[in-house]
């Protein structure tokens, strides 16, 4: 399996885990053990790392979405959308062995797949504003 696909089996745990109010330890887990088949334990790992980093991370990665926003709340965001800028936003920020272009690329890629017509542009353009500040910043 591709690290696309995993990328997309995170995704969509950290899309439902905002209407869950279990722990998100607890949904990781049931959703890894429902992927039995179709996951081997390198993509499990990779699945687990960006979710644990991606949760454990949430409020910094929020603060730097928010801070891209022109003119809105992430609030107002669609949680399609929000789902998928914070596995970006995670990789971007802590994931050194994953380019930022690959980080941005994925998500428009799940922008047109999960989200609306008008997503895949805001959500490379809320991305490639964070990347800009993070190369002023080094």
């Amino acid at each position: 399996m591709s690290r696309k696909t995993a990328r997309e089996h995170a995704f969509r745990v950290l899309f439902s885990a905002q209407f869950q109010q279990e722990s998100a330890q607890v949904l990781i887990e049931r959703y890894l053990q429902g992927q039995e088949t179709t996951l081997d334990e390198k993509d499990k790992n990779f699945v687990y790392r960006e979710l644990e980093g991606a949760l454990r991370e949430q409020k910094h990665i929020y603060a730097r979405i928010e801070e891209a926003l022109k003119e809105w709340k992430l609030s107002r965001l669609y949680r399609v959308d929000r789902a998928i800028l914070q596995i970006a936003v995670y990789e971007m920020l802590y994931e050194e062995d994953i380019p930022e272009s690959v980080s941005i690329n994925e998500a428009v890629e799940l922008a047109k797949k999960y989200s609306t017509e008008a997503a895949p542009a805001f959500i490379n353009g809320v991305l490639g504003t964070i990347a800009k500040t993070l190369e002023e910043e080094s």
